[in-house]
């Protein structure tokens, strides 16, 4: 199986999304220290999963979360752009596992989901 691994910086935290060779993607977002001046450090957390049955006693878990550091002026704007981004992942797979037909690969499947 292909695996494509790409990274890149943003503001308060590296990205890192692994592609599986079955479409799949996984992002996971590595904290970076934010320099606050003085305002206190937040962080904002957001978990969404559904499992979706695909018929013929056949069902996929799907699971989606961020973790976004921001300081606490921008603690509302910070959990929008991290709900807004959990919900556009999920109906994305949701509707990747649908199409397919087939689950998503799985943690025992595959250690580096």
């Amino acid at each position: 199986m292909a695996v494509k691994v790409i990274k890149k910086a943003t503001s308060g935290s590296t990205v890192e999304t692994i592609k599986h060779s079955s479409g799949a993607a996984v992002h996971k977002a590595t904290p970076v220290p934010v320099e606050s001046a003085g305002e206190p450090l937040c962080e904002v957390g957001i978990v969404a999963g559904q499992t979706i049955n695909l018929g013929n006693y056949n069902s996929a878990r799907i699971s989606v979360s961020v973790k976004l550091p921001c300081i606490k002026a921008e603690l509302e704007a910070t959990y929008e752009e991290a709900l807004g981004w959990v919900d556009q992942k999920m109906s994305e797979l949701i509707e990747q596992a649908k199409s397919n037909g087939v689950a998503l690969p799985s943690d025992e499947e595959d250690p580096l989901f």
